[in-house]
């Protein structure tokens, strides 16, 4: 029974860990829907990653395998506009067949009247596993398919945050690296019941959301702080300590949920001379057992897609 469970069950309790209910998250915004009317942006970059993953049992490594996924995070940057994505996921063909996907969108601007707006679109691949032989028993009946996906919208204005989460379905056969027709598939279908909503008043201004508190603790170079944001009607603080490390900033960071107390930690490196860096190498531990780490190989495929961040109606 043990052999039976080795290596591929762990890689699927791996990417489940991933990908277990993170999405807690944002989107949508009173600023242009992403992709559609936005200025030309002043300077962008893309970047994509090689997900590598290690497995650690009582402070022992049992696993580890290098390409089991992959990432790409993209940042432009226009007069007065900010937009921040990353889209990550695990390789069927590298992860003993465990297909899961996510991605998010996030962009900030600031109207003619001085009020900050935000929207985020975020959506991630289903997953309830809560133990490795719960996950072995997912993977072995596999997807009839179709997956279910839960999706995040949120708009905020100031210090208020209107967010709203529900699920659809898509192809199961849809994978990762071809996350493009994911986001176009799960953006255009239907949601599944009624959506749950959830608003929230920033207690320090406006607003901040995930990868923008990140991308703002990046720009602050080397030193120490602590940014809270908003994610999903719930309160989170962002702590850090950048320094020096080979040539880079190391940034050594923890996500702290304030209403469960949950804490999430995670390292990254990037250039400090860069006025808009972007990570050249993550490491997330989503699980005690369990590390993923995001190696930098070069700029993203090209390939232009439009956000699935619907138009705000009149």
């Amino acid at each position: 029974m043990r052999r039976q469970f080795s290596r591929r069950g762990l890689l699927t309790a791996l990417f489940t860990a991933w990908t277990m209910p993170r999405m807690e998250g944002e989107v949508r915004g009173g600023i242009p829907a992403i992709g559609t009317a936005c200025p030309e942006p002043e300077h962008s970059r893309e970047l994509s990653y090689r997900a590598d993953a290690v497995v650690q049992v009582l402070g022992l490594r049992v696993l580890s395998r290098e390409n089991v996924g992959g990432g790409e995070a993209r940042l432009e940057r226009a007069p007065g506009r900010l937009s921040l994505r990353f889209a990550a996921g695990s390789n069927p063909d590298r992860a003993s067949g465990l297909n899961r996907i996510g991605y998010v969108e996030e962009e900030t601007a600031t109207g003619e009247d001085g009020t900050a707006r935000s929207s985020t679109y975020g959506f991630i691949t289903e997953s309830r596993e809560q133990t490795m032989e719960e996950s072995r028993r997912a993977l072995q009946r596999g997807s009839a398919g179709a997956a279910t996906y839960t999706v995040l919208e949120a708009r905020g204005q100031g210090a208020r945050v209107d967010a709203k989460v529900f699920r659809v379905k898509a192809e199961a056969k849809l994978s990762w690296p071809g996350w493009r027709q994911v986001l176009a598939a799960v953006s255009s279908a239907q949601p599944a019941g009624e959506p749950r909503q959830t608003s929230v008043e920033f207690p320090w201004g406006s607003a901040t959301s995930f990868l923008g508190a990140v991308h703002g603790a990046m720009q602050a170079g080397a030193g120490q702080g602590k940014r809270p944001y908003v994610y999903n009607g719930q309160l989170y603080d962002l702590t850090w300590r950048s320094s020096a490390s080979e040539g880079m900033l190391q940034m050594d960071a923890r996500i702290h949920n304030r209403m469960t107390g949950k804490v999430t930690p995670f390292r990254l490196w990037f250039d400090g001379r860069s006025a808009d860096p972007l990570p050249s190498r993550i490491e997330y531990q989503p699980r005690g057992f369990l590390q993923l780490t995001f190696v930098q190989t070069g700029p993203a495929p090209a390939g232009r897609y439009r956000s699935a961040v619907p138009e705000e109606k009149a």
